[in-house]
């Protein structure tokens, strides 16, 4: 598989968490051999069906290490569906990992879900929000796939939108000042590079002011990237 940098690694810590770790060892070492082999096969297909949802999120990791499209179809229900954020941020990670254009759709659709409820949210008093239904791991998750299926699949119109998606969801963290997530702005900014959509380097400037010095730093590199491909293209 294809990739630029490794630059929004930093959310693979969230990876050890309590989630993934709970599962029977007898399931663990079905899904470790599978991990080694490489091979996407009925027993993983099966665990992403599972009926406990720190059993489908092992899976959906090992789907993520394994890279076949062929788990995408058992990814998507996961993505869309999850009981926790925590799956359906490890269905994104994999989906990202895999970089099928089939995935485009259910990424764009949960990316778009994300938009329209910061803005419903942001339309009320405080006092009478409720909790998002996404953490910021899983919108930074989301973006990422988002980046990572542009960039393998660049002459699909798809990837367009996935472009323009991650443009918007670095505009909204943009809007939302000192309450933005820096997770999602890393990897958001890394995601900019990776699908190079229209107007990257309008709205990635507008993170060069940020008060976090990382952030300036990403965006400025962002940045020159972007100018150096544009220049030999």
């Amino acid at each position: 598989m294809n990739r630029i940098f490794i630059a929004p690694i930093l959310l693979l810590l969230s990876l050890s968490s309590p989630a993934v770790s709970q599962t029977p060892g007898s399931i663990d070492v079905q899904i470790l051999k599978a991990e080694d082999a490489r091979a996407y096969d009925r027993t993983i297909e099966n665990l992403l069906r599972h009926t406990n949802p720190a059993i489908r999120t092992r899976a959906a990791l090992a789907a993520g290490r394994i890279g076949s499209e062929a788990a995408v179809p058992a990814l998507l229900p996961i993505l869309e569906k999850g009981t926790t954020a925590k799956e359906r941020e490890m269905a994104a990670f994999a989906l990202g990992e895999i970089e099928s254009i089939a995935a485009a759709d259910a990424i764009l659709k949960a990316l778009n879900e994300q938009k329209a409820e910061t803005r419903a949210v942001a339309s009320v008093p405080q006092a009478e929000t409720r909790a998002s239904t996404r953490v910021p791991n899983e919108t930074a998750r989301l973006v990422e796939a988002a980046g990572k299926i542009a960039a393998a699949n660049p002459k699909d119109p798809k990837s367009k939108d996935l472009g323009e998606a991650i443009l918007d969801t670095l505009e909204a963290e943009d809007r939302r000042g000192a309450k933005q997530s820096r997770d999602v702005v890393l990897i958001g900014l890394t995601a900019a590079l990776r699908a190079k959509p229209d107007e990257t380097n309008i709205v990635v400037a507008k993170f060069l002011t940020n008060l976090d010095a990382r952030v300036r730093a990403d965006a400025a590199n962002t940045l020159s990237r972007v100018k150096a491909k544009n220049a030999n293209e």
